[in-house]
């Protein structure tokens, strides 16, 4: 992993970009099932819960999203809201989005993620 990339296998992909306004967006891309949680959860944590105010997190190019990549997002939200930061995905396809709802997680939903 060099500068928070990290690419596991399966073609998925998993950075941080500046969002402005001292946010960051978390970025993640293709298909996310278990043997991607690993990559995600060590590219996630580069940045410490709580360390940035604000992370936006663009699921956008997700085609398959798995429990185990969900329940990584939220456990990250959890521990940042602990630090008053704010964690919710801005953007996401169909799949992450439904998932997320049919889990119970709807508190990692911005006010209305946008779906790509």
């Amino acid at each position: 992993m060099l500068c928070g990339v990290s690419t596991p296998r399966r073609g998925a992909a998993a950075r941080w970009e500046p969002a402005g306004d001292g946010g960051e967006r978390f970025v993640i891309d293709g298909d996310l099932d278990y043997s991607a949680h690993e990559h995600v959860r060590q590219t996630l944590w580069t940045r410490a819960p709580g360390s940035v105010r604000r992370v936006d997190i663009d699921l956008g190019g997700v085609g398959f999203f798995d429990t185990s990549i969900a329940r990584i997002l939220e456990r990250y939200r959890v521990e940042a809201a602990d630090h008053e930061a704010h964690v919710r995905v801005v953007n996401a396809s169909t799949v992450p989005l439904m998932v997320l709802r049919l889990a119970g997680l709807s508190a990692l939903l911005g006010p209305d993620p946008r779906t790509a």
